[in-house]
């Protein structure tokens, strides 16, 4: 279906720059939203894709400018196993 084929930083917007390949009959809306999510509790990590509602597509060498954040499960684990109940 896809695959990442490089992450670089941006120093100058201090952004993540993902490079992703798609099958050629894969369709993204313009609008839609990407995130890096977790298979599992300690799985491999992938590039989510939520479809947006817009009828144009991204072509070859578009961007999506969209994204959430990713929930690190560590942090949330870390946060409530230290957190103190006073």
């Amino acid at each position: 279906m896809g695959q990442a084929k490089s992450i670089v930083f941006d120093p100058v917007a201090y952004e993540s720059v993902v490079t992703i390949t798609l099958d050629n009959e894969v369709q993204i809306p313009d609008d839609s939203i990407a995130s890096i999510r977790t298979a599992g509790i300690i799985g491999d990590r992938f590039i989510k894709l939520t479809p947006g509602g817009s009828d144009l597509y991204l072509e070859d060498g578009e961007e999506l400018i969209e994204t959430e954040p990713s929930i690190s499960l560590e942090e949330l684990i870390s946060k409530y196993m230290f957190s103190s109940d006073e």
